[in-house]
């Protein structure tokens, strides 16, 4: 389990690294949330990371924004990731 966090996070942050736009990341961040969602696994907070970027962006501090979606994205793929593992969970006998 911790090899796929691991995994997941350094995906998470080359995906940031990728995203060199507000645009990119903010589309990276709500497509993952989305799936997430329809997961039925979204996590509590990524919508609001969501929103936090976007008040800042409003406010012209576009790189604290895409960082803020680079967390908000990461969360989203942990969500997307917990429901691969929630889907196989269960005693095994």
């Amino acid at each position: 389990m911790k090899k796929i966090l691991i995994a997941v996070a350094a995906m998470a942050a080359m995906a940031a690294a990728n995203a060199t736009t507000y645009e990119e990341s903010l589309n990276t961040a709500v497509t993952n949330n989305e799936k997430s969602m329809d997961l039925s696994y979204a996590w509590r907070d990524t919508g609001s990371l969501i929103k936090q970027a976007k008040k800042l962006m409003k406010s012209g501090l576009e790189a604290d924004a895409i960082e803020v979606l680079a967390r908000a994205n990461q969360q989203a793929l942990y969500a997307i990731e917990q429901a691969r593992v929630g889907a196989t969970a269960g005693p095994k006998y």
